[in-house]
């Protein structure tokens, strides 16, 4: 057997954090998902650490409970400094402490799964032609030529904007 699989749970997670005395964090030094959470393997799957330093701690996370952080650094797993509370809760805690979303963060080209450039979105909007042509030319969907046209989404980026080569 290897020694990985020969360590509980608790060992291998003691094993991967790093304890800050002087903000009292304990930081995931293992792998870690996007937004800097934490992950280790619990019976089979990937789970985000701090939740499962919750469940070694605390015991079970209700369902549609989440497990919010008091001190806001997503690699800390110090139960003392994690809560439970609903996704409502997780948005009314980020906005008192005037946090931005981090899922929101990447935004156009920014964004991982991008197909368009912001210069490509300029002319995008200066397009007078229907939805589906515009989209067969840049491979994206019609409805998303109509979110661009109607400003719901690239709204950041400035239509009066010169494009290069134009």
């Amino acid at each position: 057997m290897n020694r990985k699989h020969s360590l509980s749970l608790l060992d291998r997670f003691e094993e991967k954090i790093e304890r800050i005395p002087e903000c009292g964090c304990w930081i995931w030094m293992g792998s870690s998902a996007l937004w800097g959470y934490g992950q280790i393997w619990v019976v089979n799957r990937v789970m985000v650490a701090h939740r499962a330093s919750w469940e070694m701690f605390n015991g079970p996370i209700p369902k549609g409970m989440c497990v919010l952080h008091k001190c806001d650094t997503p690699p800390c797993v110090n139960p003392y400094h994690l809560f439970l509370g609903t996704k409502s809760d997780n948005t009314q805690d980020m906005l008192s402490k005037k946090r931005e979303n981090r899922h929101s963060r990447a935004r156009g080209e920014q964004h991982g799964s991008v197909k368009l450039k912001e210069s490509d979105v300029v002319k995008i909007l200066r397009d007078r032609r229907v939805s589906p042509e515009v989209a067969k030319d840049y491979g994206v969907s019609d409805s998303q030529i109509r979110g661009i046209k109607r400003r719901e989404c690239w709204a950041h980026v400035n239509p009066e904007r010169i494009v290069k080569g134009e």
